[in-house]
Formats: C-alpha cells, structure tokens, sequence
C-alpha cells in the first residue's frame, strides 16, 4: 500500500512538473508575443508618421503645381492675345 501511495505521488509531482513546464512555455511565448506586438505597433507608428508626412508633402505640392499653372494659363493669354491683337491691326 505505502508503495501506491509513493507511486502515486510520483504520478502527481510527474504531472505537477509537467504543468510547470507548459506554463513556463506559454509565459515565454506570451513574452515573445508582447515583443512581437511591440515592434509591430512601433513599426505601425513610423508608417503613419511618413504616410501623414507624405500627405503634407503632396498637400504643398499640389497648392505650387496649381500657382505655376495658373501663371503659365495667364503667359499663353497674354500671347494669344498679343497674336490676335497684331492679326486684326494687321
């Protein structure tokens, strides 16, 4: 009887063993995930920092393409106009 009883609590300390070594695993695992979302996260915050950067950019861009537009449509007025007013007092 004392020999089941010591086979039984070599089962127990067995699977109490066991248990410490899965909890040991997955508190590792959740470390190694908390680090992965980490860097992915940081890697999320650099992403939106040059996408808002690239917007301003293009933003500026945009209001300096539509001024040299505008000042090149008043350069082909004027010489359109210049044309058309040489032809008819010609």
């Amino acid at each position: 009887m004392a020999d089941t009883e010591g086979a039984r609590i070599d089962r127990m300390l067995n699977r109490i063993d066991d248990a410490l070594i899965r909890l040991t695993t997955l508190e590792e695992r959740l470390a190694q995930n908390g680090r992965t979302l980490e860097r992915v996260f940081g890697s999320l915050d650099d992403c939106k920092k040059r996408i808002q950067q690239l917007e301003t950019n293009q933003a500026v861009s945009q209001t300096k393409i539509g001024f040299n537009e505008r000042i090149a449509w008043m350069f082909i007025s004027v010489i359109v106009g210049a044309i058309a007013y040489s032809i008819k007092t010609i």
